[in-house]
């Protein structure tokens, strides 16, 4: 498991991309492996813009594993 190097807390009714995104998009990495939740047109965009690759696997379905 990867070491944080960020943790934050938000209100249980703030949705997680919209806590995320101020984050990710000045996040200094070159892949952010996200839940498929995180899967946004505009946040792609500006990682891509500071060469981070956002990838958001499909999980297989449990018919599957």
């Amino acid at each position: 498991m990867p070491f944080p190097k960020k943790i934050g807390v938000t209100p249980a009714s703030t949705h997680n991309l919209t806590a995320l995104r101020p984050v990710l998009e000045v996040t200094n990495t070159e892949v952010t492996f996200l839940d498929k939740a995180y899967c946004d047109k505009e946040l792609t965009k500006k990682m891509t813009e500071n060469d981070n690759c956002l990838l958001t696997p499909v999980k297989k379905s449990k018919e599957h594993q």
